[in-house]
């Protein structure tokens, strides 16, 4: 059985936000879809509307990241699931100095459960080098799936 989109993306939600250390602050800014409400009876104010750079912001030891959470229930996922503001967002983090962006790619295929970081430079990367309109977990390296275990790597 297969999970619906919405309940892959509360599961991967929850499950990145309870990997991440105790000493880590982490903040979920405003969803943009929180306000659909409000816009679909003004859609004059939609573009006035700043998106969420990123799904969840992060410091740890005095460092700063931003994380964009994207999930599928298959082995492959699109490229374009990233959006390009969203890219831009991460990119321009990393511009500051001293900060870190990733793209966490959850795959939940059955009851197998597997979380890679993306530095979203590689992600990038990845996308532009590729023949394929998407990213398949057999073509990610072992070293960048997270677990509660290794997140601390990444972070540092």
């Amino acid at each position: 059985m297969m999970t619906k989109g919405k309940d892959t993306g509360a599961w991967l939600e929850a499950r990145f936000r309870d990997m991440l250390p105790e000493d880590c602050y982490q903040y979920k800014p405003a969803d943009f879809r929180a306000l659909f409400n409000l816009i679909s009876r003004f859609p004059q104010i939609a573009d006035k509307i700043p998106k969420a750079p990123c799904d969840r912001i992060g410091v740890y030891k005095g460092r700063s990241f931003f994380f964009e959470l994207k999930h599928t229930d298959s082995p492959s996922i699109a490229y374009h699931r990233l959006k390009r503001h969203l890219i831009g967002s991460l990119l321009n983090h990393e511009a500051k100095g001293g900060r870190i962006s990733y793209a966490i790619i959850g795959f939940k295929i059955g009851l197998k459960c597997c979380l890679y970081a993306l530095r979203i430079g590689y992600y990038i990367a990845l996308m532009e080098s590729s023949a394929k309109k998407s990213l398949n977990i057999a073509e990610l390296n072992q070293e960048l799936e997270i677990n509660k275990a290794n997140i601390v790597q990444f972070l540092e």
